[in-house]
């Protein structure tokens, strides 16, 4: 645990009645800050790992943290300096028929949830295979013990979950036998229900009866509920569950199911149920408020200092938020091993709220890089607890330098030996270096360096965050440094987590192109091409100057250097067919050459655009043919027009002239015409009765009159 929880434990016992109200935080994301009883491996599971598989999770005022742990039928306590697992709790005294048994321990049987009374710090936890509810102070001394199985007022099946509010009541759900140990399933659809107890265990009331939407009946699914408008309003059904098993090489090995619902309340007292891919809200007293729909899969729920709600998504591997009303507000993670990433995340739990409070108020002001506002996470694939800080684009000093390298690969960050991820350096240049081994892989990015102000941008070169092969140098991309962004290495491609970001990206010519990102954004930047392509949103760019707007799909170019093109004539000699080249070369990093244009005009008339970087065009007739050409890259810079005329005459001769020996006259030998045409003097002039394209003497041509 960070140093900051662990001084929580010493100072918060001073500091337990301020509460901290406050609205949604806007443009709040959630970043990786730690594991929990667990270590990052390439597998995404630990087998040193402290748990089988975490389930519920509280922590109290102190950020003492209480994890689950139901298969080794106990719980563990992190309390910033170690761990310690609580099997039983210690003690009561027993009566029975004529004996007296003193300091009795309670066992706990598979215990599913933990929750704790936010005035002073009681741990309830639920021992779901006996159907009994344990109380127990800071000191993990016992207090109470509530319920015993029974379909009556206080009594349970299978209590799989529990939540207690601010006045210190407490809501158990019952499952009605659901979770279970698989030799021994029965169901008991009489005691799907939540109860509300005070904080001394006393039964208040009950609410909510048995309904599955996926059932083959819907006897009893009705619409009774207090508040409800439709049928199954105020009802509770069981449609995901996780199969778990220990290892068959431990005898005798076990099998649970465990069914995946969750529960939570706020400030006021309202209950909060996942299940059935929605949220139903309650007040204290069990008449539904409202409900709001999400994933099929929705395995908990968990309600932060500010009530905002999060859900897990169990099959999406993912976290959405929603305020108190269920306005959706933002969605965290994807499928994965690495940081940040889940892999089938089940049950959720918040920071209380004057543990947050405090850290504000008290901590944060002498510890700026200090995180008050975190989410516990526990997957049920990859086997851990990821500690998750929900942090404010508008945070000065709170940002991080790596939230998530690729998923499938581990990161140096987390000390797991992997050459393939660097952190470059946390006091110079405040992000990740990262050699992805395919080009498929996803680095996500929030800037954070204690020398950067708010705002700040961050430069970096995608060659040097990208490397590999086929990804050239050049190509700069700039984001703000309190925002937060994914980053695809194959195309380089930025999906905005949260914003606004103000981004700039500079090409290799020097040409720079700018645009205000906001949430759900995405863009595709390749410095190879200086292509910008939209993937997701209406996108508003200056490019070079020009403000352009760019709808999903389409593509512009950060270019504003045209393409080169040069000329070359085969053969040199003109007096039969000749061929022009002409070869167009783009910038370095540049759009890439569109097209070539050519026009002749003399013997030749004629024009053609010719795709690509190279255009072959034939002279063939004699006289003269002007030939005028310019090329255009993909970012439609075109370069000025060029020309050359060509001369064909395919009835000249080539004359060549040969010194002779000494003393003799100059001889003429025609190339046409092996034939010697005769001797001159040399200082007369020779006259021929035929055209002459060219004269040369020992290879060097000579002017013609």
């Amino acid at each position: 645990m960070d140093t900051w929880r662990a001084r929580l434990v010493v100072l918060a016992c001073v500091f337990t009645v301020l509460t901290f109200a406050g609205p949604a935080i806007a443009g709040e994301r959630l970043v990786f800050d730690a594991f929990l009883g667990a270590q990052l491996t390439p597998t995404g599971v630990d087998p040193n790992r402290d748990y089988f598989f975490a389930a519920g999770m509280a922590v109290d005022s102190r950020g003492v943290v209480y994890v689950a742990d139901p298969v080794n039928d106990s719980v563990l306590i992190y309390d910033g300096l170690g761990v310690r697992r609580v099997t039983r709790v210690c003690c009561y005294t027993a009566y029975g028929d004529g004996f007296l048994a003193t300091n009795v321990s309670v066992a706990l049987k598979f215990p599913m949830s933990v929750a704790v009374d936010p005035r002073n710090d009681d741990v309830w936890i639920t021992s779901t295979l006996t159907g009994r509810v344990i109380k127990m102070d800071k000191n993990q001394r016992l207090l109470k013990v509530v319920g015993w199985p029974g379909t009556g007022p206080g009594e349970f099946e299978t209590p799989i979950r529990m939540a207690v509010d601010p006045r210190g009541n407490l809501y158990v759900l019952d499952d009605g036998g659901r979770t279970c140990d698989v030799r021994s399933c029965s169901t008991s659809d009489a005691n799907v229900r939540i109860q509300k107890f005070r904080a001394d265990g006393t039964f208040v009331r009950a609410w909510g009866s048995f309904c599955e939407f996926s059932s083959a009946s819907v006897g009893p699914c009705n619409a009774s509920a207090a508040g409800a408008i439709v049928t199954g309003d105020g009802q509770f059904g069981f449609t995901n569950f996780l199969a778990v098993a220990t290892d068959p090489r431990s005898q005798p090995q076990r099998g649970f199911q465990v069914s995946l619902v969750g529960m939570a309340v706020d400030s006021f007292g309202n209950v909060y149920v996942a299940d059935q891919g929605r949220v139903q809200k309650f007040n204290t007293n069990g008449v539904l408020l409202l409900k709001f729909a999400t994933a099929a899969s929705v395995a908990d729920v968990a309600v932060d200092f500010a009530d905002n709600v999060y859900v897990t998504e169990f099959d999406n591997d993912r976290i959405r938020k929603f305020d108190g009303t269920g306005r959706f507000l933002a969605t965290a993670g994807s499928t994965g091993r690495g940081l940040g990433v889940f892999g089938g995340p089940a049950f959720i739990a918040a920071l209380p709220r004057n543990l947050v409070a405090f850290c504000e108020f008290f901590i944060k002001p002498f510890d700026p890089k200090a995180q008050c506002r975190e989410i516990y996470v526990a997957e049920t694939r990859n086997l851990r607890v990821q500690v998750l800080q929900a942090r404010e684009d508008s945070d000065d000093d709170s940002l991080v330098d790596e939230v998530d390298l690729d998923p499938t690969i581990v990161s140096d960050e987390a000390a797991a030996g992997n050459a393939g991820a660097h952190v470059l350096t946390r006091t110079g240049l405040p992000f990740v270096v990262y050699d992805p081994p395919s080009t498929s892989d996803t680095i996500r990015i929030a800037a954070w360096n204690t020398f950067l102000t708010t705002g700040q941008p961050l430069t970096f070169d995608v060659a040097l965050f990208c490397r590999y092969p086929t990804r050239p140098s050049g190509g700069r991309i700039t984001i703000a440094a309190d925002n937060a962004l994914d980053f695809h290495c194959s195309i380089p491609t930025l999906d905005i987590l949260a914003g606004p970001i103000p981004w700039t990206f500079t090409a290799a010519d020097g040409t720079v192109a700018t645009a205000t990102l906001t949430d759900g954004d995405s863009l595709s930047v390749d410095p190879t091409t200086s292509s910008i392509r939209s993937n997701a949103g209406m996108l508003a760019l200056t490019v070079g100057g020009s403000s352009i707007t760019l709808p999903a799909g389409q593509t512009i170019f950060a270019d504003t250097t045209p393409p080169t093109t040069q000329a070359a004539v085969s053969p040199p000699a003109n007096n039969g067919d000749v061929t022009v080249t002409l070869t167009t070369a783009d910038n370095a990093a540049g759009s890439g050459v569109k097209e070539i244009a050519v026009a002749l005009r003399g013997a030749h008339n004629s024009a053609a655009t010719i795709s690509g970087g190279v255009a072959t065009i034939p002279i063939t007739m004699d006289g003269s043919t002007t030939v005028t050409y310019f090329a255009r890259d993909n970012a439609g810079n075109a370069e000025a027009a060029k020309s050359l005329t060509i001369r064909v005459d395919k009835t000249c001769a080539l004359v060549k002239l040969y010194r002779p020996p000494d003393g003799a006259r100059m001889l003429l030998g025609f190339d046409l015409a092996p034939e010697t045409y005769g001797f001159r003097e040399p200082d007369t002039t020779a006259r021929l009765a035929f055209p002459v394209c060219e004269f040369s003497l020992e290879g060097e041509a000579l002017p013609l009159k």
